[in-house]
């Protein structure tokens, strides 16, 4: 598996992935994240329900998920696309055997998956498959109050069509709520989620060494 990042493109034969190359999906206001498996599908991780995480307007939701195995054209649909295989890991990248094994495990596990936008999403997933840490750039302190602030703007504008706002100004509530909290730091502080994602990691990885990077 090599260490590369590509540049942004629409057609996959543009990259040549190989297996376990990780996929970066531009969804605009946020970055899917898939692995390459073969004949042009991935292994991802997402909400059984994507339009819960739009909605959701607080970090420490958790919504029902699932591991999926998909085509690569229905997961990046108009989207570009590119390969980052995240070369500052690197060094802990794990056999593709040992990935394999660990894809069959996921999709085998008989408990109900849980995704946490802050905590476990589909970058964490997939780097928990390929580095053995879990770890998300998306969500890196310095990026967490724009991505808060854009989640929320997007479910503020799809409430607002829904008239669900009693009055106009709730609809920047959300957004206010989000830059108080930044500002005060509390956006950082653990929930008590976290042991359940952590939980989850020892049933989806628990036979190898897997660290979390808070």
């Amino acid at each position: 598996m090599s260490r590369r990042v590509t540049e942004w493109s629409e057609n996959l034969e543009d990259l040549n992935p190989q297996k376990g190359d990780l996929i970066e999906i531009d969804k605009i206001i946020y970055h899917h994240w898939g692995m390459y498996t073969s004949d042009k599908k991935i292994i991802s991780f997402e909400p059984v329900d994507t339009a819960i995480m739009v909605l959701s307007l607080k970090f420490d939701d958790l919504v029902p998920a699932e591991v999926k195995i998909q085509s690569i054209k229905k997961a990046t649909g108009q989207s570009r696309f590119r390969i980052n295989n995240k070369p500052k890991l690197d060094k802990t990248t794990r056999s593709y055997s040992e990935i394999e094994e660990l894809i069959e495990t996921c999709l085998r596990c008989p408990r109900q998956l849980e995704y946490s936008l802050k905590y476990f999403n589909c970058e964490h997933f997939v780097t928990c498959l390929k580095f053995g840490v879990a770890y998300s750039d998306q969500m890196s302190s310095e990026k967490q109050f724009l991505f808060t602030l854009g989640l929320n703007m997007g479910a503020s504008y799809l409430r607002e069509l829904n008239n669900e706002w009693e009055t106009p100004d709730d609809a920047f509530r959300p957004m206010l709520e989000a830059l108080e909290a930044s500002m005060k730091n509390e956006i950082l502080v653990k929930p008590p989620i976290q042991r359940k994602v952590e939980q989850q990691l020892e049933r989806l990885f628990g036979k190898y060494n897997t660290k979390y990077l808070f």
